[in-house]
């Protein structure tokens, strides 16, 4: 019984060091590359922000006057300064006001319905399966963050990919360190090998979620092979948004399914509780739509806000401007989503 319990302490420990780890270190990671970024000067920082960033990135969507911002960290293999396929994945999803980040580990060995017409394939294999694009890696990228959105029923906010020697360092330093020091990073880190969509004011406000959401660090091994897992999995996604603003700004939201396919609103629905906010019902609209809309009271409103970067939205309108769409849920929401088959079908 004895050794029982000394084991249990030390296991105990162990993983205490590991929180610690991660939770000093988030922030050293993000100072180090707006240091480089700062050394190297703006033409070096276009040159590796634009080489694989992708056209339909959220990061036209700003960072500030946020309190929770999520941060997508890959490992990737890279042949002739292409990704070819994709190795480990972390999403960090930081709340300032809470002072909690969650990190969400997913296995890109991880197999799923990948986003489009593509079906059942491993998540290393998205840009592969951009190749067959025209696109090529820009598809592929999109490709991983759409994936990464339907599976965890978060926004992706902004990405830093790294090849196999960056990040491995990156995980040893962070891991084993429990507080890596910049000349440390300097030293572990390379510059040239990773590409973000973030530019420089980006990376200064990611440094200051990092910064303020450390006191309390929980990492999530993601289990796409157990359906009740997944419901657990956004439980505690709901615990760490509880107070998000579009918690507190109690704006009320009706999703329709206006397409044949069965789901759609409700993965509408789990995308807005996921941020803690308030479903008033979701059901199927009266008629098809091919495109989607988004009817608002306010087109100011973080929950509008919200939606429009998640899903891409560029057909947002007020509710008095919308009087031809003939949707009982309209007069009853300050928010209406409208799901049509132009997103429907890219899920």
């Amino acid at each position: 019984m004895k050794k029982y319990s000394a084991q249990r302490k030390k296991i105990k420990r162990k993983v205490v060091v590991t929180k610690r780890s991660y939770r000093n270190a988030i922030p050293f990671i993000l100072l180090f590359l707006i240091s480089v970024l700062f050394l190297s000067g703006a033409g070096f920082y276009r040159s590796i922000s634009l080489k694989w960033a992708s056209a339909d990135s959220s990061s036209s969507y700003s960072l500030q006057d946020k309190n929770l911002a999520s941060l997508l960290i890959a490992e990737v293999n890279v042949v002739e300064d292409k990704p070819t396929d994709i190795k480990n994945i972390q999403v960090f999803l930081f709340n300032k006001s809470e002072r909690k980040t969650l990190i969400y580990e997913i296995s890109a060995e991880s197999v799923f319905d990948i986003p489009g017409k593509y079906g059942i394939e491993k998540i290393s294999k998205v840009f592969a399966l951009g190749n067959l694009s025209d696109n090529g890696q820009k598809e592929g990228i999109n490709l991983l963050l759409k994936s990464l959105k339907k599976i965890l029923g978060v926004n992706i906010n902004r990405y830093i990919l790294l090849d196999s020697d960056d990040y491995q360092n990156y995980k040893n330093l962070i891991e084993n360190d429990s507080s890596p020091s910049i000349i440390k990073l300097a030293n572990t880190l390379g510059v040239n090998s990773y590409t973000t969509d973030m530019s420089l004011s980006d990376l200064y406000e990611m440094f200051n979620f990092s910064l303020e959401s450390k006191q309390e660090v929980l990492k999530i091994t993601v289990d796409l092979s157990d359906e009740l897992y997944m419901e657990k999995l956004d439980k505690m996604t709901r615990e760490a948004t509880f107070d998000s603003v579009i918690s507190l700004e109690k704006k009320g939201v009706s999703i329709l399914n206006g397409t044949a396919i069965p789901g759609v609103a409700t993965y509408g629905s789990r995308i807005i509780e996921n941020m803690s906010g308030y479903v008033l019902s979701s059901s199927n609209a009266q008629r098809q739509y091919e495109e989607s809309m988004l009817i608002v009271d306010d087109f100011s409103s973080e929950t509008v806000k919200y939606i429009s970067e998640f899903f891409g939205f560029k057909n947002v309108v007020l509710k008095n401007q919308a009087l031809d769409i003939l949707e009982n849920e309209i007069a009853r929401s300050d928010v209406t989503l409208i799901l049509g088959f132009d997103i429907a079908d890219t899920l």
